[in-house]
């Protein structure tokens, strides 16, 4: 017919989507903060099994990965978990896992503040090893980015329980707003390069 003709085969598979959930302490360090990681973990697993997806739940502690059944998940969601990660530092917590059970060709889903002092592509890097694809979902607490430090304070480290005296001035706080959007533009961009899903 001189015309050229491709055909594709697209394989009929189940959809496997890997949801990866920090449980360190800073999840959880306002009421609201954790409810919008407890949203957000829902409306993954949820969204996963309207398209059939066969999902694996991961709580990360500092212990490891935690495999949760997804019937714990859909009962008691974050409630049951609270934060795991006391006495632990943040980048501990992922670093150590290395993500060794993500299946190949997984979607897989991290779901974390990002609040680690670690390069970004060391987090990042694992997660699209074995032809696997990521989507980043970061709760955000907008205390977090513009807090409301005034003055002689005590600081406590919700990962550790350490309590830091600090004098905030304007300036001291200044910088600090602007580390943090810093922080976050960081693991923006290296999302982006890597192709991978950032909101």
């Amino acid at each position: 017919s001189d015309q050229a003709v491709m055909k594709v085969y697209r394989e009929e598979v189940s959809p496997r989507i890997d949801l990866l959930v920090d449980t360190s302490a800073s999840m959880f360090v306002t009421p609201e903060k954790g409810v919008q990681t407890h949203r957000i973990l829902r409306f993954c697993v949820e969204s996963s099994l309207a398209m059939s997806a066969s999902i694996h739940v991961f709580y990360l502690t500092g212990q490891g990965m935690k495999p949760v059944p997804l019937e714990s998940v859909l009962q008691d969601g974050c409630e049951a978990l609270g934060p795991a990660g006391r006495g632990q530092s943040e980048e501990d917590l992922v670093l150590q896992n290395s993500f060794p059970s993500l299946r190949p060709g997984s979607l897989r889903i991290f779901l974390s503040d990002l609040l680690y002092s670690e390069d970004p592509k060391a987090v990042l890097r694992p997660l699209i090893k074995d032809r696997g694809r990521a989507v980043l979902l970061a709760p955000y607490d907008y205390s977090e980015e513009a807090p409301e430090w005034q003055g002689n304070l005590h600081l406590e480290n919700c990962e550790t329980g350490r309590i830091r005296r600090q004098r905030v001035s304007s300036s001291l706080l200044n910088t600090y707003k602007r580390a943090y959007r810093r922080h976050l533009s960081i693991w923006r961009e290296q999302a982006r390069i890597l192709d991978i899903g950032f909101a």
